[in-house]
C-alpha cells in the first residue's frame, strides 16, 4: 500500500514537473582539458581530469533588476552544474560537499542584447574595480566538487594577447532581444519565462596568479573548455553571486 501510494505521488510529481518546465531543466555541455594543482590533499601535482566533462543536468539563472531609473544596469547570473547539489552528496565521501559549477555573470543585459549572434570577448574583472570599461560578461569554472581542497579551483575565462589566451561567448537566444537588434530600451531585462541559448570557447586561468596573489608566484591551474547551454529561465532559489 505504501509503495503504491509513493509511486502514485512520484508519477504525479513527475507529470507536474514536466508540465511546469521545472527549475533546472535544460540542455548543454561543458568539456575540455584542465590542470589544477593541489586537487588532492596528498599530492600537490595531482591532475584530476585532464579530459574534463561535466555532463551538466542543472541550469538556472537569476535576473537582478537595477532600480536606477536614469541609467539602469540590469544583471543576470547563470549557473550550469552536473546536478542541483542540494543534497550535499554530489561527489563520493571524501571529495567534499561542493559541486562543480560553470558560472556566467552579466553585469549589463542590454549590452548583451545588442550583441545577440556576435561573439563577446571575456576577461576577469579588475579586482580593484578600476577598469574604465568593465566587461559586460564574465565566466568561469568553479571546481569545488572535483577539487575541493585546492586553492586554485576557481578558473575564470580570460582574453589576453600577452599570454595568447582568448575566450568568447555567443548568445543566440537572449530573452526578447533579436539577432541584429540596434535599439533596445534603457531598462531592457531578461526575465523569468525567457529563453537563453549560448555557445562558448574559453581559455581558463589561475585567478590568484592573475591577481598577483599566487603563494609562490607561479600559476597552479589552467584549462580550455568549450560547450553550450539552452534553457528557459524559471523562478527558483536565489542566484549565486559570481566570486
Amino acid at each position: 500500500m505504501r509503495w503504491g501510494r509513493w509511486l502514485s505521488w512520484a508519477v504525479a510529481g513527475a507529470a507536474l514537473c514536466a508540465a511546469a518546465a521545472c527549475v533546472g531543466q535544460g540542455t548543454g555541455e561543458v568539456k575540455g582539458q584542465l590542470h589544477i594543482n593541489w586537487c588532492s590533499e596528498d599530492n600537490p601535482d595531482y591532475n584530476p581530469r585532464p579530459e574534463y566533462n561535466m555532463h551538466p543536468d542543472f541550469f538556472v539563472g537569476e535576473p537582478i533588476e537595477d532600480f536606477n531609473q536614469q541609467q539602469p544596469y540590469n544583471r543576470l547570473e547563470i549557473r550550469v552544474q552536473p546536478d542541483s547539489g542540494f543534497n550535499g552528496l554530489s561527489m563520493p565521501i571524501g571529495r567534499g560537499g561542493g559541486i562543480d559549477t560553470f558560472m556566467v555573470s552579466i553585469r549589463d543585459v542590454r549590452q548583451v542584447g545588442l550583441r545577440v549572434g556576435q561573439p563577446i570577448e571575456l576577461t576577469p574583472i579588475d579586482i580593484n574595480y578600476m577598469s574604465p570599461n568593465p566587461p559586460p560578461v564574465r565566466a568561469g569554472l568553479l571546481m569545488q566538487g572535483t577539487c575541493p581542497f585546492s586553492g586554485a579551483n576557481f578558473l575564470p575565462a580570460d582574453s589576453d594577447p600577452a599570454t595568447g589566451t582568448h575566450s568568447t561567448i555567443t548568445f543566440t537566444k537572449f530573452g526578447s532581444a533579436s539577432m541584429g537588434a540596434t535599439n533596445l530600451p534603457a531598462d531592457f531585462r531578461v526575465d523569468f519565462g525567457d529563453e537563453l541559448d549560448a555557445t562558448f570557447d574559453l581559455d581558463l586561468v589561475d585567478y590568484r596568479y592573475k591577481l598577483g596573489l599566487s603563494p609562490d608566484g607561479m600559476p597552479h591551474a589552467s584549462g580550455h573548455v568549450t560547450g553550450n547551454f539552452a534553457f528557459e529561465l524559471r523562478r527558483g532559489a536565489a542566484g549565486q553571486t559570481f566570486p
